[in-house]
């Protein structure tokens, strides 16, 4: 998933647009990647606004939650129908990646909220 990278980041704005030229065709997995770029552009929300209403911590978990239900979603479906054995490695491979990466910034935002979202933001 690449979604448009958008810097005018001023109050209320996405920073992750989402299209459907990002859609991969498969309507569960389409409406889960759209969801995560939701819940990506509500910590660009914490991080760019002075206004954010809610609890940056909440966000992370609905984060890290809604991930693994989206990982579980793809490796099922890749477990089912893929035929490149390499090509799932290296997609779970990037799963674990994200997880471990997701993991770390929410015990950072513990300490430094507005460090955690920037690095998360950079990162994806």
């Amino acid at each position: 998933m690449a979604a448009k990278l958008i810097m005018n980041s001023g109050e209320g704005r996405e920073i992750f647009q989402w299209s459907a030229g990002f859609n991969v065709g498969l309507g569960e997995v389409d409406d889960q990647h759209a969801k995560l770029v939701e819940l990506l552009n509500r910590l660009a929300q914490y991080h760019t606004s002075a206004t954010f209403e809610g609890d940056v911590l909440t966000v992370f978990d609905e984060l890290l939650a809604y991930t693994a239900y989206h990982f579980a979603t793809e490796d099922k479906l890749m477990r089912d129908y893929a035929e490149d054995r390499a090509h799932v490695d290296t997609h779970r491979q990037a799963h674990r990646e994200f997880i471990d990466m997701a993991t770390a910034a929410r015990t950072e935002a513990e300490a430094s909220p507005n460090d955690a979202t920037g690095n998360t933001i950079v990162f994806l």
